[in-house]
């Protein structure tokens, strides 16, 4: 029986990465095409590339399709599949516009906020917890940590995001009890003094 409806991947030889997914109902001819002269000019400067180096695309079948309308269904799904794990895949006309405008100026800013801050968190959470006047055993009657497990998060080490989360989120209950109950005992020293 001669395959027809086929998933098909373009596969760099360097590195085994499949740098392109297609969908062809007329078997391996389609994907040969892009070997000659294929529609997208990503892949025909890839294809070029490689000539250079006395390289060709490999070509494998990922899968075969049994109907016609299921083709661009699972063409889609293998797309997504490589995509996650080559973002570099050069189907980018058939990845969502979303997902192609991901990157910019400001996700550049956010990223390098961030690994700026992680190192110095340890140091924040400490100074957090001793000016709220917070000992680290009353912080682990708060949170149901051990005390060891503050202590490494103060440290910088075992540092998870949901410890740290529920670390501040003690702490700031903490401290607006504290404030709560300053407030009542300033009026009733208030109310005394009448």
């Amino acid at each position: 029986m001669k395959i027809r409806n086929i998933i098909y991947g373009l596969r760099d030889p360097r590195n085994d990465v499949y740098c392109y997914i297609g969908k062809s109902s007329v078997g391996v001819t389609r994907p040969l095409t892009h070997l000659i002269e294929s529609h997208s000019e990503n892949i025909r400067g890839w294809v070029s590339e490689l000539t250079k180096k006395g390289l060709n695309p490999l070509v494998d079948i990922i899968e075969e399709v049994t109907t016609l309308d299921e083709l661009p269904i699972r063409e889609k799904y293998w797309i997504d599949y490589y995509f996650n794990l080559n973002p570099l895949l050069l189907n980018i006309q058939s990845i969502p516009k979303e997902i192609e405008e991901i990157r910019s100026d400001k996700t550049d800013q956010d990223l390098d906020k961030l690994l700026s801050i992680i190192d110095i968190i340890p140091e924040i959470l400490k100074r957090e917890r001793m000016l709220r006047g917070v000992r680290q055993e009353e912080l682990s009657k708060l949170t149901g940590m051990s005390r060891s497990t503050i202590s490494l998060l103060e440290n910088g080490s075992n540092i998870n995001l949901d410890s740290i989360k529920l670390y501040l989120e003690a702490i700031i209950t903490k401290n607006r009890v504290t404030t709560v109950k300053k407030e009542r005992v300033r009026n009733t020293e208030n109310d005394e003094t009448k």
